[in-house]
């Protein structure tokens, strides 16, 4: 399985399973932060990988590591178990993208922080599936992006 995390503006996935993104790819916003989503893509790239549930942890570390209290916010760790299956009577194509989108209120996070939306599969974390992104030094800052 192969996990890509990104993070946009605004998602959703319509019905033929295709993830729709707004402001895709920033990596610095002000604090409080604007609406924000977090788009896991899960890729099966072995067939044997069909119809088998895997459990998803989806959650917002600080710089240090440790998992960002937002419970004031509604939100504080994501899990669930997905599965992706072919449609009735066909075979799974690979590679299969099953999209799930996390669209998210204004977080009030700390200014002039590192953090990282960060995805564990049963139990399994990897730094690759991950996103990280600054809040900018003084509140209010428009978002800005450098390279």
């Amino acid at each position: 399985m192969r996990i890509n995390v990104l993070l946009g503006d605004s998602a959703q996935v319509d019905s033929g399973g295709k993830a729709h993104i707004l402001g895709l790819g920033w990596t610095r916003t002000g604090s409080p932060t604007a609406p924000m989503a977090v788009v896991v893509l899960l890729s099966l790239e072995e067939e044997e990988e069909a119809g088998k549930s895997h459990h998803v942890v989806v959650q917002l570390l600080d710089h240090k590591g440790g998992v960002v209290d937002l419970s004031a916010s509604g939100f504080r760790r994501l899990e669930f178990d997905a599965t992706i299956e072919p449609k009735a009577g066909m075979r799974v194509e690979l590679p299969a993208v099953a999209p799930i989108v996390i669209q998210l209120g204004s977080l009030p996070l700390k200014t002039g922080e590192a953090y990282t939306w960060s995805v564990a599969v049963d139990g399994e974390s990897n730094p690759d599936w991950s996103v990280n992104f600054t809040t900018n030094a003084r509140a209010n800052d428009a978002t800005v992006n450098t390279i």
